[in-house]
This record gives structure tokens, sequence and C-alpha cells, in this order.
């Protein structure tokens, strides 16, 4: 059931942008309208009882970690049958790689700090 930019979702979060997608995930941003902030919007759609338990264990364990160069996952919630929505606090995140900044490649250092930030990351998820 995708989102339309405009929508309440929970009565709370206002869709404002679809920003991308792919057969199983939609992405947009939205606005917090109780703490007046720029929001994450995630659309995750559940075609079997096995897939959500799976989605709502991996969201549930998503929202327990905190790291610095991962999105966190602030509130999640099941949108009728067949979509759970998740949502993650955009504020003050910035790109860490953005490869349509540069048309002939990513300089050196740009690659490397993209790559560091990444290995941070996936090295916190196995502490």
């Amino acid at each position: 059931m995708p989102l339309h930019v405009g929508e309440f979702v929970h009565n709370r979060y206002q869709i404002r942008q679809r920003v991308g997608g792919s057969e199983r995930h939609v992405f947009y941003i939205g606005y917090d309208h109780a703490y007046q902030v720029e929001v994450a919007v995630r659309e995750t759609l559940i075609s079997s009882p096995e897939e959500r338990q799976f989605w709502l264990q991996k969201v549930t364990r998503q929202s327990s970690h905190r790291h610095p160069n991962l999105m966190h996952i602030t509130d999640h919630f099941e949108l009728g049958d067949d979509s759970l929505i998740s949502i993650s606090n955009t504020a003050g995140s910035q790109p860490v790689l953005d490869p349509t900044s540069n048309p002939k490649g990513l300089p050196i250092h740009t690659a490397a700090a993209a790559v560091l930030a990444i290995c941070d990351a996936v090295e916190s998820l196995h502490k």
C-alpha cells in the first residue's frame, strides 16, 4: 500500500516526498508533527506471517542499536495487513558519500572516509 505525499501516518508523521524504493521497500522523507523534526520513513511490504515476524524482529533489534554512522529507528508500527512502517530520526544526518558530487569520480580521501565509516558501523554491529 504506497503512501502518498501529504498523507498522515499513525496520526503523527506526514509524508513529504518519496525518495526511492524497490519491490519490498519504499523510502520517504516525512515530518514528525509531535517533535517538529524531519524523519526518514521506510515502508516494508509484507507477504506472509513469517515475513512479518522476521521484519518485526529486525526492526526491534535495529531500534536498540546506536552508532553515528547508522540510522536510528525511533518508531515502528504495522499499517494494515501488508506493510510495516519504520521511522528513523534524520536530524543532523549528512550523507557520507555523494557519488553525484563529482562527475569524474570521488577523490580518494572521500572514498576512504566512506569506507572507514562503513567499516566502523559494521564492526559495531558485531560487538
